[in-house]
């Protein structure tokens, strides 16, 4: 008797056991590196709609800036997130010669810069809600209402550089610049341009390209490599600065990729934003085949998307305030 009873105290303590290994989330536990998701979330920002921007400076801190929510700062990884800013922000960069942030704001929100990790930050302009995007010497450019705008000296003056550009409002839709400091425009109906002199003179790079829809996103490495979105058509490759563009769209069911980036392995990642599927696809064959990547995410319906120096990928959701999170990828896709 004593010999069955003790057989069922074993089972229990091994049910009990068992249950309490099943109930863990890993997920939600940023700690966690023996998840076999791809993703997992870090404990924040709380206080927006929608992570519609992310940044990542020299140190490996991290920017946030969720919708209606200000700019939020991350300095281990996404454990902890403190707000930094309350102004709205729609798209945020980071000038690589000094680390400064600039903040592109949203509805009334205004440009803004902050020397100082996010501290404090001073107004250098006006609203603009449009692509920013800073070359490897300090060059500002953003598209505004009309055209593009450069600085080169950190957003304290601005002037248009808009010779060989399309005229029309609204025309700019999207910016890249490549380690050459080549400057790439995506337009609306116009395809791409490409400027090799700092913005002064632009030409026309579509060979091999759609035109007739709208280049929604763009994105350069360090090597000849530039990508482009273009809406309902797919992803184009050129792997010659942009002389010739070919389409890469196998596996790539989604019909919206609204951002891309490249590791330094050559990697490719693009949120897809479409129809049918949402979420990050990869690529690791130059875009020759896609698969998408989504275990982990309790919301799929991914925003904005960074990688840092150490090859860690930040995504940015949205789904209102109790679903719009910033997701780590567990392991390096550099490693």
């Amino acid at each position: 008797m004593k010999k069955i009873i003790y057989c069922l105290l074993i089972s229990i303590l091994l049910i009990i056991s068992s249950c309490k290994k099943d109930d863990s989330n890993p997920v939600n536990d940023p700690g966690n590196t023996n998840s076999q998701n791809f993703w997992l979330q870090t404990n924040g920002p709380v206080g927006g709609d929608a992570i519609m921007s992310l940044a990542i400076n020299s140190q490996g801190h991290i920017f946030a800036s969720p919708q209606f929510g200000g700019i939020f700062k991350s300095t281990d990884n996404g454990n902890t997130w403190v707000k930094v800013f309350t102004n709205q922000s729609y798209a945020l960069a980071i000038n690589p010669i000094n680390d400064n942030i600039f903040s592109v704001g949203q509805n009334s929100g205004g440009l803004y810069r902050s020397s100082d990790n996010g501290n404090t930050w001073i107004q250098i302009g006006a609203s603009y809600n449009v692509p920013i995007a800073i070359s490897n010497d300090g060059n500002v450019f953003i598209l505004g209402f009309n055209g593009c705008i450069r600085s080169t000296d950190n957003g304290n003056t601005w002037q248009s550089k808009n010779n060989g550009l399309p005229t029309t409002s609204f025309a700019l839709e999207s910016i890249a610049i490549n380690s050459l400091g080549h400057i790439y425009i995506g337009t609306d109906h116009n395809g791409i341009f490409r400027s090799t002199n700092n913005g002064e003179n632009w030409y026309k790079i579509n060979n091999g390209l759609d035109t007739t829809k709208s280049v929604i996103s763009l994105s350069t490495n360090n090597t000849n490599e530039v990508l482009a979105s273009i809406e309902f058509s797919g992803v184009y490759i050129s792997t010659n600065n942009g002389n010739s563009w070919s389409l890469i769209n196998n596996g790539l069911t989604s019909s919206r990729i609204t951002r891309m980036l490249f590791n330094n392995l050559g990697h490719i990642f693009a949120v897809g934003r479409g129809y049918n599927d949402y979420g990050v696809f990869r690529s690791t064959n130059k875009g020759t085949n896609w698969t998408l990547t989504n275990s982990g995410l309790i919301e799929n319906h991914v925003i904005s998307i960074a990688i840092n120096a150490d090859g860690y990928l930040f995504a940015g959701t949205e789904g209102g305030t109790e679903r719009a999170r910033v997701y780590r990828s567990v392991n390096s896709t550099t490693k």
